[in-house]
């Protein structure tokens, strides 16, 4: 992730890289020659902070060291972006926000899907419209393969907040008002294949139905009934409109595969953000109902 957000800020003029800072010293070299940037280690971080102020920090380390480092990081006034989960689960979350809100930081999490062309154009086309909307998101996870891959334990046994939580939070950006009622279930075929299943009531009669596919193949989909229309984001990064057996499929701009999609309107959010502008960045505190919502439906199922 490093890398992918090294070669948007680079396609900035404004835009200058302090230095990028690692835990591990066997991973600087690889990165100075790879990214071609300055490169520290991370315990000369307090060092660097006083000499060259940095308007902003991103945060982008595996989910396990996400905690020790931001404990750090907040101990700095500037403003931080922070590569989601916040918390591998919600007690670490919570003990984040507070320490947080103890500190002088200004927060925010990256949820790149937020800002994919085809969510903004989603958000565009429903702003509008008044009529109740019903979400159908399809999650899948695959803790053996994740296991394999050399993820951490704790992390893998917690994927629902880091990973799942990318197709919940469209419940948040596209359902409107505060949730009223939250019925969960839950299929099992074997110890370690089920279905998660969640409907989801909004105050303002929105509807989201959450599927969440454990160790069972399946594709990640969000899909919105509205009036006789169906809008299917199926991969996330297109949009398509569907109209009985027509399908349009909306022209999106090219930004999102010249860079890791979403992260070009992320950076330009962060910027916004840095010149004190309205922005649409995501803070820990807003993000926190998220992670009320992935609590609700996984704890009792």
């Amino acid at each position: 992730m490093a890398s992918e957000y090294i070669s948007v800020i680079k396609s900035y003029k404004e835009l200058s890289i302090i230095g990028v800072f690692s835990r591990r010293s066997i991973n600087l070299n690889k990165i100075k020659k790879k990214l071609n940037v300055p490169v520290f280690n991370y315990k000369y971080f307090r060092k660097h902070y006083k000499y060259r102020r940095p308007d902003a920090v991103i945060i982008c380390v595996s989910e396990q060291n996400t905690f020790k480092v931001l404990k750090n990081i907040f101990k700095f006034r500037t403003i931080i972006l922070c590569e989601k989960p916040i918390g591998i689960n919600y007690l670490e979350s919570t003990k984040i926000l507070k320490l947080l809100n103890k500190s002088y930081a200004d927060a925010y999490v990256a949820l790149n899907r937020r800002y994919y062309q085809s969510t903004l154009k989603l958000l565009k086309i429903l702003k509008n419209c008044k009529k109740k909307r019903i979400v159908e998101a399809t999650d899948q996870q695959d803790q053996q393969m994740m296991l394999s891959a050399g993820k951490n334990k704790k992390v893998v046994n917690n994927l629902m907040y880091a990973n799942s939580v990318h197709i919940i939070d469209y419940a948040k950006i596209i359902c409107r008002g505060s949730v009223k009622k939250i019925t969960n279930s839950k299929i099992s075929y074997s110890k370690n294949k089920y279905i998660v299943l969640s409907e989801i009531t909004f105050s303002s009669g929105d509807k989201f139905l959450y599927k969440g596919y454990w160790n069972i193949s399946q594709r990640w989909s969000v899909k919105i009934f509205l009036n006789k229309n169906i809008f299917l984001l199926k991969p996330l990064e297109r949009l398509v409109k569907k109209k009985l057996k027509k399908s349009n499929i909306y022209k999106l701009d090219k930004v999102d595969k010249l860079y890791k999609p979403g992260l070009k309107i992320l950076i330009n959010q962060l910027i916004k953000r840095i010149r004190n502008k309205k922005n649409l960045l995501i803070s820990f505190k807003k993000h926190m109902q998220t992670i009320d919502l992935i609590k609700r439906i996984y704890e009792k199922v």
